[in-house]
């Protein structure tokens, strides 16, 4: 028997994953620099965001132990063209 709908293979060319790109430091966003605070346990989502738009091609989340807590997104974030990398995501 065939297989058609959400079960059908989709059959797309598999291709080794792209290094990505070397940024400079003044290149990065750090999410903290725009009011995330992972430790407040408050919605991180505005500043997160603030940070994608910042016209910067990374965005960083510092790495933090789950001892200190989470960022907390309450809403979607669309991450525009400009960013290249998001790094740091625990």
């Amino acid at each position: 028997p065939s297989v058609r709908g959400a079960d059908a293979p989709l059959r797309l060319p598999v291709e080794e994953t792209p290094e990505p790109p070397v940024l400079a430091a003044e290149d990065w966003a750090d999410v903290r620099a725009f009011g995330a605070n992972p430790a407040d346990h408050l919605d991180d989502s505005e500043a997160i965001q603030l940070a994608l738009d910042s016209g910067k091609a990374g965005v960083v989340f510092p790495n933090w132990t789950e001892a200190d807590g989470r960022y907390v997104v309450h809403r979607p974030l669309r991450v525009p063209a400009t960013v290249r990398v998001i790094d740091g995501v625990l």
